[in-house]
This record gives structure tokens, C-alpha cells and sequence, in this order.
């Protein structure tokens, strides 16, 4: 019988600054079957082939801004905006896809398109998160 492979993710803390194609690191983890999710480096590594969905969700608060992109091994698949507008605004943006990956791929999330990005997250309020799960073998 096959390991099920599913992970579902969280920023922590509120984080700003974050220049251009910097990956995004979820350091609070809900799910992680089959130990494929890297917290310390935000990247999830395929550990069997099969059709995986995958969602990501970015948030701001005010008038900050994010730019996120699904990326798999270097080539983006999706991607989500964010924009608070101004103040006492907060926004959410997100994506999801469903993509046939074989083991051994590399699948993380990245700021994109401009430089000082933040992300409206903490322990509490987890609103930026990434997840994955394997449907089928």
C-alpha cells in the first residue's frame, strides 16, 4: 500500500520586505504525510509521481501589496495577487492547480513582478498558506 503524501502549511508571523523570486517559507505546519514539505526551505520535493492538487493563498493588509507564483523545478504554474488598497483595507488572493508531478520535482511558492512585498500572517490569522495532496498514483 502507498504513503499518503499531503501537506498543508502556514506563515507565522507578519513579513515584509520580501524582494523579487525570493520563495516563500511556510514555518507552521498543519499536515505533513510523507515528510515532503521543508519548512526551513519552503520547498515541497515530489517523493512518488502522481497527479497532485495544489493551492496557495496570499493576503495583505492596508496598503501592502504581494505578487505570489506557483513554481515547479524553476517554471511558473500560477499566480495570485494581493492588494490591500489603503488603509483599513485587507485582501486575500489565491490559485490553485492541478499538476502531474514525478518524484524527485521540485514545487514551491515565490514573490513575483515587484520588490517589497508583504504577507498578512500570523499563528492566529493563518491567512497565506500552502498545500498539497497526492489524488492518485
Amino acid at each position: 500500500m502507498s504513503r499518503p503524501v499531503a501537506f498543508s502549511a502556514y506563515i507565522t508571523h507578519f513579513t515584509s520586505h520580501l524582494g523579487i523570486d525570493q520563495i516563500i517559507r511556510y514555518d507552521g505546519v498543519l499536515t505533513n504525510e510523507g515528510n515532503a514539505y521543508n519548512p526551513l526551505t519552503g520547498v515541497f520535493t515530489c517523493p512518488k509521481d502522481g497527479l497532485y492538487l495544489l493551492a496557495f493563498f496570499t493576503a495583505t493588509v492596508n496598503d501592502g501589496f504581494s505578487w505570489v507564483k506557483l513554481v515547479v523545478d524553476g517554471i511558473t504554474v500560477s499566480n495570485a495577487v494581493s492588494n490591500g488598497v489603503r488603509v483599513g483595507n485587507d485582501d486575500q488572493g489565491g490559485n490553485v492547480a492541478l499538476i502531474r508531478l514525478t518524484a524527485g520535482q521540485s514545487v514551491w511558492t515565490a514573490t513575483f513582478f515587484k520588490p517589497d512585498i508583504e504577507l498578512d500572517s500570523t499563528s492566529d490569522f493563518r491567512h497565506v498558506t500552502f498545500s498539497s495532496v497526492c489524488l492518485s498514483d
